[in-house]
Formats: structure tokens, sequence, C-alpha cells
């Protein structure tokens, strides 16, 4: 008797399981059909990012699938341009805008403009390995066609890979595990900018 109720048991944590990844992905479709969009690049807006990257945090506790988490910043394009409104300044982040979104794969990749020269993007079901590949690209396709305009442009890419043991490290709260992968990735971002013309870096999985 006591082996059927162990079956039972185990049926139900997994039908709970299901019916809470089922609700995670409903939450973040829903936001994402109701989404602002940075009005130039028609990307994702900074909160939306945020919002969709803290529902994202916890499926991985119940789903273990990775993901990764990429900050790629536009080195060329200063506060001071953007404040002056130079023409090649939004060509760039079109362009750019353009490129990344080339690299989506998943339904559930999430691309958008985190601040006036920086992208953030979550590729789903990706490890930091496999995400060295997508930057490899990126950083390729920068060279040629941003370097095709008017003002050349370089870009320096922080790729973080989400542990996901991440959400109970940091008490399950899921702002405060988004706030550490993008610190590690904006990190990351900075010492690539540092190695020269389109390069991109792993974060290294202790680095907090």
């Amino acid at each position: 008797m006591w082996y059927f109720a162990w079956i039972l048991g185990v049926l139900l944590a997994c039908a709970l399981g299901i019916i809470n990844v089922l609700w995670l992905e409903a939450q973040e479709s829903l936001e994402q059909e109701s989404v602002v969009l940075d009005p130039l690049t028609k990307t994702l807006i900074r909160f939306e990012f945020l919002s969709l990257l803290d529902v994202r945090i916890k499926q991985q506790k119940i789903t273990h699938q990775p993901f990764s988490l990429l900050m790629i910043g536009l080195d060329p394009i200063t506060s001071n341009a953007i404040k002056n409104r130079k023409p090649y300044t939004n060509e760039i982040l079109i362009k750019s805008a353009n490129i990344l979104r080339d690299e989506l794969r998943h339904r559930s990749d999430i691309l958008a403009r985190y601040d006036a020269a920086t992208f953030s993007v979550v590729l789903s079901n990706t490890y930091a390995k496999d995400a060295e590949f997508v930057c490899q690209r990126i950083c390729r396709n920068s060279n040629l066609q941003l370097n095709s305009t008017s003002h050349s442009s370089e870009i320096s890419i922080g790729i973080v890979e989400c542990d996901p043991h991440l959400l109970s490290l940091t008490g399950d709260d899921a702002s405060l595990a988004a706030n550490s992968l993008l610190v590690r990735a904006d990190n990351a971002m900075k010492q690539a900018g540092l190695q020269g013309e389109n390069s991109f870096l792993s974060a290294a999985k202790d680095d907090s």
C-alpha cells in the first residue's frame, strides 16, 4: 500500500512542477505581449528586460535549463555623442540591434536596450561555451556592418551563465539573483573592452 502512495506522491509532485513551469511560461508570454519597446531600436526597454529576467531565473530553478546573459557595449558611442544627437549614433544603434536580433534562435530569447549604448541579451538553453560562438558571430558581423557606416564602431561583450542554484543562494530573491548576473556580465564586458576591437569575455563561474 505504501508503494502506491509513494508513486502517487511522486506523480503529484511532478504534476505540480509542470503546472508551475507552465504558469511561469504563461506569465512570461503575457508580459512579452504587453511590453514597451525602445522607439529607436524596437527592442525591449530596461524595465521590461529586468522583469522578464526575474521570471527566467524563477523558471530555471524548476527546469534547470541553462541560459546565458550577454551585456553588449558600443564603445565609441559616448554619452556626449548621444546628448548631441549625432546622426551616426542612431545609425549604429539600429544596426547593432539588427545584428543582435539575427542571433536570437529561440522564441524565449530576450533582447533589450539596457541603457543608452548598451544592449542585454538572454540566450535560452545556452551554456557559456555555446554563447561564445554566438558572440564570435556578433563580433564578426559588427566588424563588417558597423565599420561600413560613416563612423566606425567597436563592441565589447560580457558573458555570464546562470547557475541553477543562484536563486537559492540569494534567498529566493529573483531581483537579487538578477542583479548578481548583471554585475558579473557588466564587469566581463568592461574587461573585454580592454582587449581591443570587437572582443568578448566569459565571467568566471566563481566571479562575484
